[in-house]
C-alpha cells in the first residue's frame, strides 16, 4: 500500500491534481448489516456540501442510520477493512448515499480525497 500512495502522490503532484475520487465496496446488500459504518462515515466523514456527490434518487439509501451518541467511532474504525481505512487516513470523505448494487453483492459508497490534506509523512506511515 505505502508503494501504492507514493506512486498516487508523485502523480498527484506532476499533474497539480486537486481531488481523488472512486468508491469503496462492502460486500453484501443487507444495508442493515452495515449500519454502524455507514453511520460513523455519515456523523464523521461526510464531505463538505461543495464536495458531497449523492446517490440518484432512485438507488439513493439513507447514510444515516444510527444516532451519533450510539457509536464508538475507535469500534467502527476497527470494523473498516484496511483498504478503506486507506482512504481516510489522508483525510478522505464519504458522499451521501450507499448505491446497493444487487449484480455485484455490493453497497458502493463515493470517496473523496482532497489532495493538499496528504502530505508526505503521511505517505511514509502509510
Amino acid at each position: 500500500m505505502q508503494l501504492l500512495w507514493q506512486a498516487i502522490a508523485s502523480h498527484v503532484h506532476r499533474h497539480k491534481i486537486d481531488v481523488l475520487f472512486g468508491c469503496v465496496s462492502f460486500i453484501g446488500t443487507e444495508i442493515e448489516n452495515m449500519k454502524l459504518p455507514f453511520s460513523n462515515f455519515y456523523h464523521y466523514h461526510l464531505a463538505t456540501a461543495e464536495l458531497c456527490p449523492q446517490a440518484v434518487n432512485c438507488r439513493f439509501v439513507e447514510l444515516n442510520r444510527l444516532l451519533k451518541d450510539d457509536i464508538n467511532p475507535s469500534f467502527a474504525w476497527k470494523k473498516l477493512p484496511s483498504l478503506i481505512k486507506g482512504y481516510f487516513r489522508p483525510g478522505g470523505f464519504v458522499g451521501d448515499g450507499p448505491v446497493v448494487d444487487s449484480q455485484f453483492n455490493t453497497a458502493d459508497i463515493a470517496i473523496i480525497v482532497k489532495t493538499n490534506l496528504i502530505t508526505k509523512e503521511l505517505f511514509l506511515a502509510l
